[in-house]
């Protein structure tokens, strides 16, 4: 399924939705606690923006997803606990900027049930 939703995502084309795209520090929930955090491509973008791309109703159409990108394709799908308010059909880069204006991560959980953790600053700027 990794595979299958990060092939759809690579081949669309770039009209298709807004979803935005941020090098982000990405962790995951172990048994101690959280792993290190590792800097990664990550692609956010709503439920609706999903379920056009995939050509399906399985993702929830108010919800906020985080496509974090693996070697060759591979991508773990998160849908985010947070709540984005103002975010409408798309996902862009204005409502990246005022949603992690203050916060500065955000938690998670993948499809497989493995929580993630998204840091989008670093020392109090935007994760490079």
């Amino acid at each position: 399924m990794k595979m299958l939703i990060g092939f759809i995502l690579l081949t669309l084309p770039l009209n298709l939705f807004a979803a935005w795209q941020a090098t982000c520090g990405v962790s995951y929930e172990t048994q101690s606690g959280y792993s290190s955090d590792y800097s990664m491509a990550v692609t956010f973008l709503t439920g609706r923006e999903l379920n056009k791309a995939t050509k399906t109703f399985d993702y929830d159409y108010f919800a906020v997803y985080a496509a974090i990108w693996f070697r060759e394709g591979e991508v773990a799908l998160v849908r985010l606990d947070h709540v984005f308010f103002g975010v409408g059909e798309i996902f862009d880069e204005e409502d990246f900027i005022r949603s992690f204006r203050i916060i500065t991560s955000v938690e998670g959980k993948d499809q497989q049930g493995k929580h993630w953790r998204i840091k989008t600053k670093k020392f109090g700027m935007m994760w490079m």
